[in-house]
């Protein structure tokens, strides 16, 4: 069976999941290519593929691919966090009425084409909080069958935890965080992190140093709001993905993140906390959870959105509390991470059943994305234009 990956092309977790799913598939000796649209890597694909693979914001892929002579048979959209689905289609502010309807037009399209994915048997989910909130979003009901469509996020899980025992009774704690520093749904968590931390560490008189793992357009606000605080805090742009396990093991005794940046954490057993991620237009409340406290393997959520999982959500100063009572937090941590082994998800995604042939009427769907794509980036960058 010929499999096609597309990429996004973007710097992230997705393309980083879609590039171990095409290394473990390459060692596996399937017949597959990978590929990016933007790429000149496109003249050397094959003529015919029996699958194609896609996160949600590349299925205008299918379009492109047949319109320069690849036949395409089945696709596997795999959608990737909450809201994943609906955002490819529309998540710019609609300010004027033609933008109103304009983005009426395209959550209609956008029901349309995930019922055909859903009747073709051609999505899966990397969690239970995108599966009920793609549904919510378009008044459609998800029955308990539905979680025979998680595939969560693939990481590679080491046999042996390279975390040292947990010793909570440290004068100093290294608290991290790790991941992007970005204005999207990051930085307003990040700096209620900084101040809970700041209020717990003055209220228990404590020892703290906190090191933030990342880069992205909110990071000198972030360094700003970093003057205010009374403990010491590290800025590290970038760690070579091949040398973060042996920072984790060796700097940090609390690891605090969300998505795939918690996974690196937990899978060498630092004990790692899931902050909730906020957008601007969210309420301000972030909350926080022990990782293998998460239920149908959510890795971060918003909260005023998903009110069916029934996720835990505690105060910075109960995650403390619990961090020095129970010597227990670095094993459970490395035991869930085990629920995200490459091996055991990337078996698990090819013993699918393959998905139905696309028809006609996903030719029209892909063909209609790919045209609202287009649209899209144009709104985005004339709104950019605005704001300078």
């Amino acid at each position: 069976m010929e499999i096609l990956i597309c990429r996004q092309g973007l710097f992230g977790g997705t393309d980083k999941l879609l590039d171990r799913l095409y290394g473990w598939l390459k060692g596996e000796n399937y017949s597959v290519d990978i590929c990016c649209l933007s790429e000149t890597e496109m003249d050397r694909l094959r003529r015919c593929y029996e699958l194609v693979i896609i996160p949600s914001s590349q299925l205008g892929n299918l379009y492109e691919l047949s319109n320069r002579g690849i036949r395409i048979k089945r696709v596997l959209m795999w959608i990737m966090g909450m809201g994943a689905f609906s955002d490819a289609y529309y998540n710019y502010p609609a300010s004027s009425f033609f933008d109103k309807m304009l983005q009426v037009l395209y959550k209609k399209e956008a029901e349309a084409a995930l019922k055909w994915l859903l009747r073709k048997r051609a999505v899966v989910f990397t969690d239970s909080v995108g599966i009920y909130n793609t549904f919510q979003v378009f008044h459609m009901k998800c029955s308990d069958t539905c979680q025979e469509n998680i595939v969560p996020i693939a990481i590679n899980v080491p046999s042996e935890k390279l975390y040292p025992s947990h010793d909570n009774r440290k004068s100093l704690i290294n608290i991290s965080w790790i991941g992007r520093v970005s204005t999207d749904f990051k930085e307003i968590p990040l700096r209620h992190l900084l101040q809970d931390l700041d209020d717990w560490a003055r209220t228990q008189n404590a020892e703290v140093e906190f090191t933030i793992v990342g880069d992205g357009d909110a990071l000198e606000r972030i360094k700003k709001e970093a003057e205010n605080v009374s403990y010491r805090v590290n800025f590290i742009q970038n760690i070579p993905y091949e040398k973060l396990n042996k920072y984790i093991s060796e700097n940090v005794d609390l690891l605090i993140a969300m998505g795939t940046s918690a996974l690196d954490g937990a899978k060498n057993g630092c004990p790692t906390v899931i902050i909730t991620p906020v957008r601007a237009a969210d309420p301000e409340k972030v909350h926080y959870r022990w990782i293998y406290d998460s239920k149908g393997c959510s890795l971060g959520e918003y909260p005023d959105i998903d009110l069916k999982t029934g996720q835990r959500r505690v105060e910075f100063g109960k995650i403390m509390e619990e961090f020095f009572a129970d010597a227990n937090v670095s094993d459970k941590s490395f035991e869930y991470a085990g629920r995200f082994d490459q091996e055991k998800v990337f078996a698990e995604l090819m013993r699918r059943e393959l998905p139905g042939e696309i028809d006609r009427e996903m030719w029209v769907h892909a063909k209609r994305f790919q045209k609202m794509k287009k649209k899209k980036m144009t709104m985005k960058k004339i709104l950019s234009r605005i704001k300078r």
